[in-house]
């Protein structure tokens, strides 16, 4: 059975954002693939601070288990 519910994320407002199946599947590469990136977490560190490189892999390993 296919999973294409929507998921509820909270923007920088607080407002719940909601990603498809296609959102949620660009988020996990643009994720992971910077999170691989030294320059990448690099920017993510100078730009928001490095708690925001925990949020991110947290968010990944959350992500990781759907299709």
């Amino acid at each position: 059975m296919k999973n294409d519910r929507e998921i509820g994320v909270h923007d920088n407002t607080g407002q719940v954002m909601m990603l498809d199946k296609k959102e949620r599947r660009l988020l996990r590469l643009v994720l992971d693939v910077s999170l691989r990136s030294e320059s990448a977490k690099q920017y993510i560190t100078e730009t928001l601070g490095p708690r925001f490189l925990k949020v991110g892999e947290k968010l990944l390993n959350n992500m990781k288990g759907e299709n």
